[in-house]
């Protein structure tokens, strides 16, 4: 299974995962992190332009389906993600129901200066949370899984 928080700079996709990672690490479920920060330095892509993004995406996106289709865990992916082709790639290369997609906004003003004009609101397909006030619905889907 692959959870793939997405959504503007500040809105809480490394928090939540990392929430999410020691809750799987708590239970005894293997998982995996793949951060679009921590990717970015891994691969010294320092490029927000679009062409930038695509490359740290598409890598981020190959990882997860690698992780997701060779072993018995759950990936958490928290990356911005702003293109809705790319997150439709990422269900296309995994069978169907293996990504969850969550889209978390929020009004915060933090890392602005990393935000995407041309992001593309989900229109379905994805769990749609402001986690600056609905965060308990978030919890809730996952302690029901």
């Amino acid at each position: 299974m692959i959870i793939s928080f997405f959504g503007q700079p500040g809105s809480g996709k490394t928090t939540h995962s990392n929430l999410l990672k020691d809750y799987f690490n708590d239970k005894g479920i293997l998982n995996f992190s793949i951060d679009g920060d921590n990717l970015r330095h891994l691969f010294n892509n320092t490029h927000y332009s679009k062409e930038g993004r695509y490359e740290n995406i598409r890598t981020a996106n190959k990882i997860a389906t690698y992780l997701n289709n060779t072993c018995n865990c759950v990936v958490l992916m928290s990356l911005v993600n702003p293109y809705s082709e790319l997150r439709e790639e990422l269900n296309k290369y995994n069978k169907e129901g293996d990504v969850q997609q969550i889209y978390l906004q929020s009004t915060r003003l933090i890392r602005n200066e990393y935000c995407v004009d041309e992001f593309e609101i989900p229109s379905s397909n994805s769990i749609i949370i402001n986690t600056d006030s609905e965060i308990e619905i978030l919890l809730k889907y996952f302690l029901e899984l």
